[in-house]
């Protein structure tokens, strides 16, 4: 019976040790998105840290916005048989040997991260509640409200848009109870913000290698917790919603000519066929 349970005892912790990395991936941004994560992502960059994943990147980058395709179905793929989800086939091969990754969908899956990487430390960042929501709503608005946005995503104009769509940003806001009750439910927003914040710095799986961080403390924390030195150069400032904004209309933009292009051909060859049917 005790060599029985010894054996036993052997093979779960062999499955239990299976899933893991060999991707040397150091820090990883669980905060929401629109928390400052793309200073984060610069000043990251800046200790040496790089590359950093954040998917504002794809918008400029038509590799990166293939490789984001890696995670499409992801949820049931964790639950039907999470073994079989490999991070460093992103993380390593996609993401160009990322040390660092922040915002979507990095965020999404931080603790199957903390999981498959057991030493990557985690960032929360945090900022003014209100100030965060208020964003957060004019984002909803701009990007899964605004009919031209759901039309491009419904119809699979831009195959990538409509992933984020209707995949990426709901699982965003899945955490709220789903994107109309975060909508509608501020109070429960910030209550579960709340929640998350003690969750993490009090689960002993987490509570040692987190930092609850706000970008505007600047260099000395983020430093003191990543053990590098302070660079000599101010901590880098950037408005998350604008940038966001400014390159999701440029690479939209670009995708929509070049499918009324594919369009405009598949018209042509109709009316020739048409013609040549009439001779």
């Amino acid at each position: 019976f005790v060599l029985i349970s010894a054996t036993m005892a052997r093979t779960i912790t062999t499955a239990e040790q299976k899933w893991r990395g060999s991707h040397n991936l150091k820090v990883i941004g669980a905060g929401f998105s629109r928390t400052g994560s793309y200073s984060l992502k610069l000043a990251l960059e800046t200790l040496g840290f790089l590359p950093c994943w954040h998917i504002i990147d794809i918008m400029n980058d038509e590799n990166k916005a293939n490789a984001l395709m890696w995670w499409k179905n992801m949820d049931q793929r964790l639950q039907s048989n999470k073994s079989q989800v490999n991070f460093d086939e992103f993380y390593r091969d996609l993401a160009n040997g990322a040390q660092s990754a922040v915002d979507w969908p990095t965020c999404f899956y931080w603790q199957e991260l903390a999981e498959f990487y057991p030493d990557v430390k985690l960032i929360l960042t945090v900022r003014d509640k209100e100030r965060w929501y208020r964003s957060c709503i004019t984002g909803l608005n701009i990007y899964y409200y605004n009919p031209i946005m759901r039309w491009l995503a419904e119809w699979n104009v831009v195959e990538i848009m409509n992933f984020i769509a209707c995949e990426l940003l709901p699982k965003s806001l899945q955490e709220f109870g789903g994107v109309d009750k975060f909508y509608h439910d501020k109070q429960s927003v910030f209550d579960r913000m709340d929640d998350r914040i003690q969750m993490m710095t009090t689960d002993p799986r987490y509570k040692d290698r987190v930092l609850v961080f706000e970008v505007k403390d600047g260099w000395a924390p983020l430093c003191r917790f990543l053990n590098v030195p302070i660079p000599n150069e101010p901590f880098p400032k950037s408005n998350d919603g604008q940038a966001l904004a400014q390159n999701i209309k440029k690479f939209v933009w670009s995708k929509v000519r070049s499918w009324l292009s594919s369009q405009k051909i598949l018209v042509m060859m109709l009316i020739v066929v048409a013609l040549c049917m009439l001779i």
